[in-house]
């Protein structure tokens, strides 16, 4: 297997697009993770919410509410 060097490595063509395109992507990379980050802060509330749920089934299962 032919190894990957240094030399073959700088000989590789590196195209990097215009300043406007540049910064067009890194726009949406922004957006992205900040709709990333929005649907983290949900995911957790909406994992808390089921965890009080389930806490709360239980007790009303123990004290025999949930039948009623």
């Amino acid at each position: 297997m032919k190894k990957i060097n240094k030399a073959i490595v700088q000989n590789f063509p590196v195209f990097i697009p215009p300043i406007v395109e540049q910064k067009k992507i890194v726009e949406q990379i922004e957006e992205c993770y900040q709709k990333t980050q929005k649907l983290e802060t949900i995911y957790q509330r909406k994992l808390e919410a089921i965890a009080e749920l389930k806490q709360s089934i239980l007790e009303k299962a123990f004290t025999g509410q949930l039948s009623q």
